[in-house]
């Protein structure tokens, strides 16, 4: 975060209520961000409004596309083929009440989205799939 460009919706007294901050997307024409979060008690629509700057100063500059970024975890059903440490991960994500987060992630997301394209955590050891769910948690979303 600390080296890339930020747009954040602030009250008059200078709250931040939310940010993006607006990441390098390596395909041409398409700009994205990568964290976007909202204070628990800001003002209903505000991540809508930072989103509709971001896609206006995005469009006059020139960018033909918007990535929100992922939705992790979303991709995850209790069907496919996961190995007991990914299943006990994401179990681990629903005891602790994320999973409506990403489900609402999604919701949101989809407002906006045309498409979808599937993308893939590759880990070396199980001890990583905890630790991912953890960082996920961790960045989820702004404290007032």
């Amino acid at each position: 975060m600390k080296t890339t460009p930020v747009m954040a919706a602030i009250d008059p007294s200078g709250r931040i209520l939310a940010f993006a901050n607006v990441v390098p997307s390596y395909v041409r024409g398409e700009a994205t961000i990568d964290l976007m979060r909202r204070r628990t008690d800001a003002p209903n629509g505000i991540t809508e409004f930072l989103l509709i700057k971001l896609f206006d100063r995005d469009r006059r500059a020139g960018y033909e596309r918007f990535s929100l970024g992922m939705v992790p975890m979303d991709g995850f059903t209790e069907q496919e083929q996961a190995t007991p440490e990914e299943r006990a991960v994401h179990a681990f994500i629903r005891q602790l009440g994320f999973v409506f987060r990403y489900k609402g992630l999604k919701a949101f997301k989809a407002r906006f989205a045309s498409f979808w394209e599937p993308r893939y955590v590759v880990y070396r050891h199980v001890f990583d799939l905890a630790r991912l769910a953890l960082a996920l948690a961790r960045v989820s979303e702004i404290r007032g």
